[in-house]
């Protein structure tokens, strides 16, 4: 199996972008506030289409919430994920600072 720089979910994984969504709590508010915004505004056409195409909507409306439910999985999987790995820095900090107040205690 490759390793390193030639692991392609290595790659992925240390991208800048990919790293800072899922580590940096401003991107993910950004993150998850543009997608609000955009599900907002798709709310709103799907119920013109619907109402206004009826022909258009029942030949296209699988795939529209084929793709509304794929979205909505992955925006739960991604949150809890973000959520864990939020959890994780916290206690690590914590772990730290425990660390540091022993060593302080200890005269170290």
């Amino acid at each position: 199996m490759a390793k390193g720089l030639y692991n392609p979910i290595y790659r992925f994984r240390h991208n800048k972008v990919v790293k800072a969504l899922e580590e940096d709590p401003n991107v993910q508010l950004k993150f998850h506030l543009f997608f609000s915004y955009l599900w907002l505004l798709n709310m709103v056409s799907a119920t013109i289409v619907f109402f206004a195409f009826p022909h258009f909507w029942s030949k296209y409306s699988l795939f529209y919430i084929l793709f509304v439910s794929l979205y909505a999985n992955f925006a739960t999987d991604y949150d809890a994920v973000s959520a864990s790995m939020a959890a994780r820095e916290a206690m690590r900090a914590k772990v730290a600072v425990l660390e540091d107040n022993e060593q302080v205690e200890s005269g170290k």
